[in-house]
């Protein structure tokens, strides 16, 4: 065997030893998390949520819009940032919404916020 050939063994060697200990490069994206949104002041109250990485939330693509009844949640499990607003005036719905609101939600523990 020559010395390049060798040369060109030992550095195989080296990078499978470095992705054994480091594990292999992964394609999948971070275990989502859960925000959890809950109506406690309306009887009822649409709600629009989209979900992305950016906190531009006018740019992203509406993952729902739902009607939470008083006391009901809605669960969202996302590995980013979401972005949620409400009808602007819940007692009489109409196509205007407040501000959007936005919360980055991390695998663990579910976090839980009140509209």
């Amino acid at each position: 065997m020559s010395f390049s050939n060798s040369w060109r063994l030992v550095l195989l060697g080296s990078a499978v030893a470095l992705v054994s200990a480091w594990g292999a490069p992964s394609s999948t994206r971070s275990p989502a998390g859960r925000l959890i949104l809950r109506n406690a002041s309306w009887d009822s109250v649409r709600v629009e949520v989209r979900v992305g990485r950016s906190g531009e939330c006018d740019g992203l693509a509406a993952l729902r819009v739902r009607t939470l009844l008083r006391d009901k949640a809605w669960s969202i499990d996302a590995a980013d940032l979401v972005c949620g607003r409400r009808t602007l005036e819940p007692e009489r719905p109409n196509d205007q919404w407040t501000a959007w609101r936005w919360r980055r939600v991390d695998a663990g523990a579910p976090v839980e916020t009140t509209l």
